[in-house]
This record gives structure tokens, C-alpha cells and sequence, in this order.
């Protein structure tokens, strides 16, 4: 290992994760200046390597679907209910 720079290998082992994470990091851009050699090597800065902050756990992104499928079971659920109490008022006037 140069100084200046590490392989991979080198960078997941130091940070404890898998190669394929620290390649991701790379391709996103979240690991500063580490640059591509041919088709699979990256050279990663030592520097990048030792300043990398995680993001926050727990604050997934919901996809635009999913999210918007939960809004229509909310809506179905709050309009069932509505219909039951309108029902039940209805029955209670009906006894009387």
C-alpha cells in the first residue's frame, strides 16, 4: 500500500465492509477522488478513506410507487370507516 493511496481490498478492510460496498462508494462518488484504472481496479485515496462519514441509518428513500400505494390503502381504509359510522348512525335512526 502507497501512501497516497489504496486498493479496494485495502479500503474494505479498513472501513469493515465488503468490496462490492467500497466499489459502490467509488462509482457514487461518495469516496472523494478515488480514480478508475481499466475496467475493475480503483485507486482510492487514503485521505477519502479516513474521512468517510456513513450516512444515517434508518431513513430509507420509499419509492415513488410504494409510497404512493400506501396513500390509496390509507384513503380505502379511512373511507371504509366513514361508510361503517355513516351505517351504524343510519341504524340508530332507524331504531328510534
Amino acid at each position: 500500500m502507497t501512501d497516497e493511496y489504496m486498493s479496494v481490498d485495502e479500503a474494505a478492510k479498513y472501513m469493515n465492509k465488503t468490496r462490492r460496498c467500497v466499489t459502490g462508494l467509488c462509482s457514487k462518488g461518495k469516496l472523494e477522488g478515488a480514480k478508475k484504472l481499466g475496467v475493475r481496479v480503483w485507486m482510492i485515496p487514503t485521505k477519502s478513506v479516513l474521512e468517510y462519514k456513513p450516512s444515517p441509518q434508518g431513513f430509507a428513500v420509499t419509492h415513488p410507487r410504494e409510497k404512493a400505494r400506501k396513500e390509496a390503502e390509507k384513503a380505502r381504509q379511512l373511507a371504509e370507516m366513514n361508510a361503517a359510522i355513516r351505517y351504524y348512525a343510519n341504524q340508530e335512526q332507524a331504531s328510534e
